[in-house]
């Protein structure tokens, strides 16, 4: 099973860790942004550069949101052109819970940082690196909540199948689909990683 599909490569990795803190960058946006707004008779508009600068910070994290946006979208087609693993579910959990987890963990105590604060916001890129350096070393990838609000779900399955007269068996693999998916059903399994499958219904 090992030669099926190569692993994700350090990119889609990365990426999929920019699209989990998607919500993250968001809240940065509303917290941030300064727009100064004056209907008074003598209001003048300050200036691009000077506009530019005051918002740096939501700029930034409109580039990651935006980015993560886009490799969302384009997830469901990261693995076309694969030889896919069909076996048939005999044991399914939902474990969409771990995304909430993820959320409440990682992104909401984030959020309550005082970003006016250059030591906090020192801070902030520091925590964003190492839980992104932990995120992708140990696989966290998949418990992605922005792939939650795009109609993906996480499944742990059990399941086996034919190949050539005999039966293999296939234990506790991590499994994202787009929809939902019951046991006894036939499914198509693409390698993420050596636990962490991509799957549709044939």
């Amino acid at each position: 099973m090992s030669n099926q599909i190569e692993n994700i490569n350090i990119f889609d990795k990365v990426a999929l860790y920019v699209t989990s803190m998607w919500l993250l960058f968001f809240l940065i946006i509303i917290m941030k942004i300064d727009v100064p707004i004056d209907f008074s008779i003598n209001a003048r508009f300050i200036g691009w550069e000077s506009l530019l600068l005051k918002n740096i910070i939501p700029l930034i994290a409109v580039v990651f949101l935006s980015f993560g946006l886009l490799y969302s979208y384009s997830f469901n087609y990261k693995f076309r052109g694969t030889s896919p693993l069909q076996i048939k579910i005999k044991k399914l959990k939902n474990i969409n819970y771990e995304q909430i987890i993820f959320l409440t963990t990682y992104i909401i105590p984030l959020v309550s940082l005082n970003l006016d604060d250059t030591r906090y916001l020192a801070l902030l890129f520091a925590l964003i690196i190492i839980i992104g350096i932990i995120f992708i070393k140990t696989d966290l990838y998949y418990a992605n909540p922005t792939l939650s609000l795009l109609g993906y779900h996480i499944y742990q399955i059990s399941g086996t199948r034919n190949n050539n007269g005999n039966k293999e068996k296939h234990i506790d693999l991590t499994v994202i689909t787009k929809g939902k998916i019951q046991s006894s059903q036939e499914i198509l399994l693409k390698r993420i990683s050596d636990t962490i499958y991509y799957g549709k219904k044939p």
